[in-house]
């Protein structure tokens, strides 16, 4: 009897051992570091898979021109409030809410005098669709559609009321080098990135959010699993390309800290002539000799007026407006007569 209960809670013991192998296993294919795939990636923001560090979560992004960025959190650690302050009397502050299995379920963003209702689709995978009405005539504002390639990489993103469409191109190590928008199938602007400074991306500190909103349109740094080194903005005069923002990749100054996420970040803009730089804080990523949570991230920005492109831009595509690819359009002409002025070709 003894012997028969001994063997039945050795290979209880054996079934144990080899079923937590097997999930370790898992876990750790999850979160490599594939460069094609990008799941690393997609898989630091999700709800139901550890960021890969120690679980240090974004709390605040501040931009030397008074834009800025702040998180909180709910009990499971899923980020339940995302503020965009852009200093000048507009804000976005989008509430989040999520299903029994931590899954994107509904958003409400709180603007200046109204408020938009976000529900999200899914095909199981990927969040499909996201669509938004606006609470003061319950008018369909945004209805966005997600479109990924076999990798999980979203490729194209169309905002069907606004008229307008983005598409993501991807280099063969993952990253987001390239994005380009579209009005009524109209090339209008084009983002270029490049990632030559190593640093992790600060978005990944975002547990919940699996895709692109709230940046759901044009701006595709979220994504990737690095911070962009440098950046280029053109737009397009009369079908050729036109540079009107480029950061200098020779005075880019870039800082980590914890779990190596990127906690300062500085650019020069040649074209424009201004520095812009930013910090990113981060709680739960530790704590010093007196029990007290680190904050990385504490150093201060110089304050400037200056509003960059794509913070301008940001605004605008954020703004739910039925007006607004004529307002994309005055800011591409508004852009193009400043570079003209400036005798830059």
């Amino acid at each position: 009897m003894k012997k028969n209960l001994l063997k039945t809670l050795s290979s209880f013991f054996l079934f144990v051992l080899l079923f937590s192998g097997c999930k370790k296993v898992t876990e750790q294919e999850l979160m490599s570091d594939d460069p094609v795939s990008g799941k690393a990636a997609l898989n630091e923001r999700t709800a139901n898979t550890p960021n890969g560090d120690n679980g240090c979560r974004l709390r605040a992004w501040q931009v030397n021109n008074g834009y800025s960025e702040t998180f909180s959190y709910n009990r499971k650690g899923l980020v339940d409030r995302w503020r965009f302050d852009y200093a000048d009397g507009f804000y976005y502050d989008y509430f989040i809410t999520y299903d029994k299995k931590d899954r994107l379920l509904k958003s409400r963003m709180l603007m200046p005098g109204d408020a938009i209702d976000y529900n999200f689709y899914t095909d199981g995978k990927h969040i499909t669709r996201c669509s938004g009405y606006l609470e003061s005539t319950n008018e369909l504002i945004n209805d966005i559609f997600y479109i990924y390639n076999n990798r999980g990489q979203m490729i194209r993103l169309i905002d069907q009321p606004a008229g307008v469409e983005t598409r993501f191109y991807y280099d063969n190590k993952g990253y987001n080098r390239r994005a380009d928008m579209y009005i009524n199938n109209e090339l209008i602007y084009t983002y270029l990135l490049n990632f030559d400074i190593p640093g992790k991306n600060p978005y990944l500190g975002l547990n919940g959010l699996d895709f692109g909103f709230p940046n759901y349109i044009f701006l595709a740094t979220p994504w990737d699993k690095r911070w962009n080194s440098s950046g280029d903005v053109l737009t397009y005069d009369n079908g050729n390309p036109i540079v009107i923002a480029s950061d200098d990749p020779a005075q880019t100054e870039i800082h980590t800290g914890n779990g190596n996420y990127v906690t300062y970040a500085k650019y020069f803009d040649i074209p424009n002539e201004y520095y812009y730089d930013m910090t990113f804080s981060f709680s739960n990523c530790g704590q010093n000799s007196n029990g007290e949570d680190i904050q990385a991230g504490s150093g201060s920005v110089k304050k400037t007026g200056t509003m960059s492109i794509i913070t301008r831009l940001k605004k605008i595509l954020q703004k739910p407006s039925k007006n607004m690819k004529q307002e994309l359009v005055d800011f591409k002409n508004q852009c193009l007569q400043q570079v003209k002025a400036r005798g830059i070709k």
